[in-house]
């Protein structure tokens, strides 16, 4: 195995006015009033999972990272993090598309979703979403429309897009943080919660009580961007998010661990992390417009078949 280079962690992002700040968070904060007019305005669904990402060496090894170091997969721990595996699994099918592309001058930057943190998801379209791609050579992160150009073909879903454009106020943000993408109606969702629940033997009304109760999505996240790179970023948090984690007294990490639930089938992963599949599955999910898989989870009038 090459030398592996220095380990670049994603950065910290601050929180503009209005958002909400959890205890050990990034305290930095600016206003979204002040963004506007320094590029591009990007908004993404901002997503409750594990900060991960993957590169190759000059050499061409697969090298796997969370926010603070290369992992050794051959070390992970027990408990939540065992999920991880699974990750690893997954590069290495695709391992030989992934070098041709990305090579060793790319970083690409996830959420690892496999896990249940504080939001509950059931209709993923697979566990790792890119939302970043760090170029090396240049030394400067991707703009949307270079990474989407760069990915396309690739078997990696990203972030959902919520908004593109150079002009934007508070409200208009505020209104753009609705239902999640990747989540279910409300009573389904329940129903496969407590089908998760029962895999991992963990007790569903519990596990309930500890989660965000909203069925609105976690956030969102902000980029200012010119045609080549990102010039800055910032989140938005939902206050109502922090408040349930404020109230469930533990981090995620200390509870036994469930899984999210994959909306179908997915090469790479095993089939019963599938939910209750609905009567059709021919909607592709897309990141551009992520709408109408939105619509296709959370629409009463399909069928349910059997889980797989």
């Amino acid at each position: 195995m090459t030398e592996m280079p220095e380990l670049l962690k994603f950065p910290r992002t601050p929180h503009i006015v209005g958002s909400s700040i959890q205890v050990g968070d990034d305290r930095a904060i600016t206003r979204l009033s002040d963004l506007v007019g320094r590029g591009d305005i990007t908004l993404t669904e901002k997503i409750d999972g594990k900060n991960t990402g993957f590169r190759f060496s000059s050499g061409g090894d697969l090298l796997i990272q969370n926010r603070g170091a290369y992992i050794d997969m051959a070390s992970i721990p027990s408990g939540p993090d065992n999920s991880l595996g699974l990750f690893a699994k997954w590069l290495e099918i695709y391992e030989d598309d992934f070098l041709g592309v990305i090579e060793d001058r790319y970083i690409i930057y996830g959420e690892w979703m496999a896990t249940l943190h504080s939001v509950f998801y059931d209709g993923l379209p697979g566990y790792f979403l890119e939302y970043d791609v760090f170029d090396t050579r240049d030394g400067v992160f991707l703009s949307t429309n270079r990474r989407q150009e760069l990915l396309r073909g690739l078997p990696i879903d990203s972030v959902p897009r919520l908004f593109h454009g150079t002009s934007l106020t508070m409200d208009e943000l505020i209104s753009m943080a609705g239902p999640s993408h990747f989540r279910s109606a409300p009573s389904e969702l329940i129903d496969n919660l407590r089908h998760a629940c029962g895999m991992a033997s963990d007790n569903f009304q519990e596990r309930l009580g500890k989660l965000d109760g909203s069925d609105d999505m976690e956030g969102v996240y902000i980029r200012i961007e010119n045609d080549n790179s990102v010039v800055f970023r910032a989140k938005w948090v939902r206050p109502g998010f922090t408040q349930a984690i404020a109230a469930s007294s533990e981090h995620w990490s200390k509870r036994f661990p469930v899984c999210n639930l994959l909306a179908k089938p997915v090469p790479g992963y095993p089939p019963h992390l599938v939910r209750a599949a609905r009567g059709t599955d021919d909607v592709e999910y897309s990141s551009e417009s992520p709408g109408a898989w939105k619509a296709w989870l959370r629409d009463p009038s399909n069928t349910m078949r059997p889980r797989y």
